[in-house]
């Protein structure tokens, strides 16, 4: 009842601001559409005076720099404006449409605040006065770049956040409510999703939702080394007395990096104030953990810790990689200022390569060890640097961790699926020209199914002895099936007795064996047994 009450008022909430949103919308247009007839009526009045005067009239030249020179238009540059770093957009909905094909993020260019042109800066979420002229009125001189701003930004802008980290809104939402009602937060999964580079962000959001700036003394990172949990122990101790000082600067948010090398976790925490999440004025915790430990129901009871789950066949990082080299793409196609299909080509394919890779892994061991999008991120822009860079990832990196990977799960898991090579999607799929001779297909390493123990004379005794029948193993002997009378067979022997001869092994430390029973009351204890 109450997480339907929370819904509830969270969606009233968001059609009080919708229906303000459009209100202010409806007053903007309502004065744009008078200042345009104010506009139409003095050029009509100042035509009918030139034509009345029978004087020439001259076209105003465009300036030889201009990109349409002989035309009386300028091409300009549309950013996105976040903290110290632009975001070529070019065309909102245009750029956001290729960018979130799928529509997941939930943003779209009503998340446009408002934007700044040359001397003209205008909030279009606010009722204000138009300005003196119309928006191309201030291109002048040397103005060629619109920067636009997002809603509610930099004070703590959901719609920020989405666009620089490119993870759906509602996910963002549940992320920064867990962290406002329950202040702990512990993000774990596979490395390489990005749990460290997450926990920064969120870390940088809260900060700016309570009205500050992001410094090294509002956002802490501890980065635990192997072993380090003694020092871990310490830092929270102290920290636990600097929170029950009134007057202690403390910092708005810590994040624990690599909690994995911690030994016993939540031994860790048992000195760290066991009711701090309540009070206001102790930080927020945002941890990263590359595997789900044993203690976690214990930092959830005891220590108010939530855990969310960073999974590569989950969003928000199944399609991040995605997202992320579509981004590159179009900042690189509106720098060159013409499309690129080849290398499109290419940013569309490398996703797919990392999805049956991961289905590959998981076939032949287990999701826990699937690979994570960063080691693919760095794509070059450039067609034929792109194609040596994959050449180098695949044979060094990818397929080294393929072969390591498989032959454990194979100990693990035994051989569960036939033997298909990965590197048959690849050539089949290969979005480069073949013929090139620095780094073309042939150039690839193969998996073969002897690198990984298919094939060999041990993983075919291995399938031989799991396919068995059971009614081999009824006719193997009971000493060889039953562990349990080996182990009775063990302390006999070490108590003195000899298995095979069936007299003691030293008179002066034995004592006399005692006579053993008939056959048929043997065989009953045997059984027993």
């Amino acid at each position: 009842m109450r997480l339907e009450a929370l819904s509830s008022h969270h969606q009233l909430e968001t059609l009080k601001e919708t229906v303000s949103r459009l209100r202010k919308e409806m007053a903007c247009l309502r004065q744009d559409n008078e200042r345009l007839q104010r506009l139409v009526a003095s050029r009509s009045a100042n035509s009918s005076r030139s034509s009345l005067s029978a004087e020439p009239t001259t076209e105003r030249p465009a300036p030889a720099d201009s990109p349409g020179a002989g035309s009386d238009h300028k091409v300009l540059t549309a950013s996105v404006r976040l903290d110290d770093e632009d975001f070529v957009v070019g065309n909102v909905t245009e750029h956001l449409s290729r960018l979130d094909p799928e529509h997941s993020l939930g943003i779209d260019s009503d998340s446009v605040s408002g934007y700044r042109l040359g001397e003209l800066w205008r909030r279009l979420d606010e009722p204000a006065p138009p300005p003196e002229l119309l928006p191309w009125g201030y291109t002048v001189g040397d103005v060629h770049q619109a920067e636009l701003r997002l809603r509610g930004h930099p004070a703590g802008s959901v719609d920020a956040f989405v666009f620089e980290t490119l993870i759906p809104k509602p996910i963002v939402h549940r992320y920064v409510s867990m962290l406002v009602e329950h202040r702990r937060v512990i993000l774990c999964g596979q490395s390489g999703t990005g749990k460290t580079y997450l926990a920064h962000r969120l870390a940088e959001y809260l900060v700016r939702r309570s009205g500050r700036q992001p410094s090294p003394q509002a956002v802490v990172t501890l980065t635990v080394e192997p072993g380090g949990g003694r020092e871990l122990h310490q830092y929270l101790a102290h920290l636990s007395e600097r929170c029950r000082q009134p007057d202690a600067a403390l910092p708005h948010c810590l994040i624990l990096d690599n909690l994995h090398h911690v030994q016993a976790l939540a031994d860790v925490f048992n000195g760290f104030l066991s009711t701090a999440h309540t009070d206001p004025r102790c930080p927020y915790i945002i941890g990263t953990l590359s595997q789900p430990a044993g203690a976690s129901t214990q930092l959830q009871l005891h220590h108010n810790f939530r855990w969310v789950l960073c999974a590569n066949h989950v969003e928000p990082v199944r399609g991040f990689l995605g997202r992320f080299l579509r981004r590159r793409l179009l900042a690189a196609e509106l720098a060159a200022g013409a499309h690129q299909p080849q290398l499109r080509a290419v940013f569309e394919w490398v996703p797919r390569v990392w999805h049956q890779l991961n289905k590959f892994l998981e076939t032949h061991s287990s999701a826990d060890v699937t690979m994570g999008p960063r080691l693919l991120l760095n794509c070059p822009t450039d067609l034929t640097a792109s194609q040596v860079w994959f050449q180098g990832v695949w044979n060094y990196s990818i397929v080294p961790y393929l072969v390591e990977t498989v032959r454990d799960g194979l100990l693990i898991y035994g051989r569960r699926a036939s033997w298909h090579d990965p590197t048959q999607f690849v050539l089949d799929t290969y979005p480069w020209p073949r013929a090139a001779a620095h780094a073309g297909a042939d150039s690839l390493t193969r998996v073969r199914p002897e690198d990984v123990g298919y094939g060999t004379a041990a993983a075919a005794a291995a399938a031989a002895a799991a396919s068995a029948e059971p009614a081999d193993v009824e006719r193997r002997p009971l000493a060889d099936t039953d562990p349990l009378l080996s182990m009775l067979r063990s302390l006999q022997e070490a108590a003195g007795y000899s298995a095979h001869s069936g007299r003691p092994s030293s008179a002066a430390t034995t004592p006399e064996r005692p006579p053993e029973p008939p056959a048929g009351r043997r065989a009953a204890g045997q059984a027993t047994l």
